[in-house]
């Protein structure tokens, strides 16, 4: 059976053709409403499940229909898109100065959910939340358009702004009708010369149909089940072949995972978790990184990197690969895929703790100050017990700039200092000191053995 693998242009992958996303009915449907709204509010939320389309119709319904209006009141200065990522106000905030000439400057914010899921500094939240309100003055020459999972609407509730703009400019992506299902399954493989099995399209529909995210799981099993097809046609056959809806990524990771070597497969199950943020009373979500974080993975190949494993797993469809970011290729497989529910399951309070401390370094380099004090600070450059990956300590960002570029858990302190409470900064340092000298050198490493665990 063919195995090759589709180009780009292949109409059954539906990240590649509009009709594949939302069917040419419903994402012309879906576009209208959203423009609608966006030409009488300068800022619009759209909220939907986790793979309802949101970044679809925000990148290939609204960007585009701006690029072509002819109405000189919406025709756009420019149009940015971001996603906030962990850092948003520092990363996005020049984002926020409209261009120069006629018209205002359009932001796509896209996954604004990032905002709570990688981003742990509330003074940052508050201020990327300012930001993007800032666009309801028209002296600002802004519009905003937000894409966020609905899951987070209660966390927008929490900023009084943005409450309203849910009350008065929010565009609700629910689930595709079965005939919305039927065109996006039959429509795209038309027109790249295929054929779908009746029998195929029926079960497809009554399976995906308001499944949670249906659409990446309908998007992965029509990609298996073409990798699979009989001629032109994609079949039943094939379809179950590939695991059907419900199974095909689960079927593709693991397939993936154990073809390989062992210290291949330990290194690939650290990536994964790596890219992962482990849900405090929400769901889990997925955490793209720079490959810098990646370079403080503990890796168990011996002739290589995590780099090699990393192109392994992009090869494989698991992860995605953009310029300097690693992301998951869907979300779904952190449900779909059993073993890595198990270790989430297994590692779920050593990553929470390993994010909270990554997000601290990252906000002592930005403010040049550890939030921990300075006693906490002394106790980084020590060697057993440090807080930061010791071959990460002085990476080098794209700016030039020195920094730690992740924390690792299994090198953090199981009892850090306390608050040094009217000491001032050099003193605190200096009883911090005092202390480490009076350790003796086994209570460190019993620290370090209690902080360890094998976290990724």
């Amino acid at each position: 059976m063919p195995r090759s693998r589709p180009s780009r242009r292949t109409a059954v992958r539906p990240a590649s053709s509009p009709a594949t996303t939302h069917g040419s009915s419903a994402a012309a449907r879906l576009t209208e409403s959203l423009t609608t709204l966006a030409e009488t509010h300068r800022c619009v939320v759209v909220l939907g499940p986790s793979g309802s389309g949101k970044s679809f119709l925000l990148r290939a319904g609204l960007v585009p229909w701006l690029r072509n209006t002819e109405d000189p009141g919406l025709r756009p200065a420019t149009i940015r898109i971001l996603t906030p990522g962990p850092r948003p106000v520092r990363d996005h905030r020049k984002l926020f100065t409209p261009a120069e000439g006629p018209g205002d400057t359009w932001l796509v914010v896209d996954q604004f959910e990032e905002v709570f899921t990688l981003c742990h500094d509330a003074e940052q939240q508050r201020e990327f939340v300012g930001l993007v309100l800032s666009a309801q003055e028209p002296r600002s020459r802004l519009r905003v358009v937000v894409g966020m999972r609905a899951d987070f609407y209660a966390r927008c509730l929490e900023h009084e702004g943005l409450a309203r703009v849910l009350g008065e400019a929010s565009l609700p992506v629910g689930p595709m009708t079965p005939d919305e299902l039927r065109e996006v399954i039959v429509k795209p493989a038309a027109a790249a010369g295929l054929i779908v099995e009746r029998a195929l399209t029926a079960r497809l529909v009554v399976e995906v149909h308001g499944a949670p995210g249906a659409l990446p799981l309908l998007s992965h099993t029509l990609l298996e089940t073409w990798l699979r097809r009989r001629g032109r046609t994609l079949t039943v056959q094939g379809y179950e072949a590939a695991g059907g809806v419900h199974g095909a990524i689960a079927q593709t990771a693991e397939d993936f995972y154990t073809r390989l070597a062992p210290d291949r497969a330990e290194t690939a199950r650290h990536i994964l978790l790596r890219l992962i943020t482990p849900g405090d009373g929400a769901p889990d979500t997925r955490r793209p990184i720079g490959r810098g974080e990646l370079a403080t993975t503990r890796c168990a190949v011996r002739d290589a990197g995590p780099e090699t494993v990393l192109h392994e797993l992009a090869r494989a469809r698991l992860v995605t690969l953009d310029d300097d970011t690693v992301d998951l290729a869907h979300e779904a497989l952190i449900t779909s895929w059993p073993r890595l529910r198990r270790w989430l399951e297994d590692d779920r309070e050593r990553l929470r703790r390993h994010r909270r401390l990554t997000s601290a370094s990252h906000n002592w380099h930005e403010r040049n100050r550890d939030s921990g004090g300075a006693a906490a600070r002394h106790r980084t450059r020590r060697g057993p017990g440090r807080l930061f990956h010791p071959r990460a300590a002085h990476r080098t960002d794209r700016a030039g700039s020195r920094f730690p570029q992740s924390v690792d858990p299994r090198e953090t302190p199981a009892h850090p200092p306390r608050p040094s409470g009217h000491l001032g900064p050099q003193r605190a340092a200096g009883a911090g000191a005092r202390r480490n000298r009076r350790r003796r050198p086994e209570d460190d490493r019993g620290r370090h053995a209690a902080a360890s665990g094998g976290l990724p």
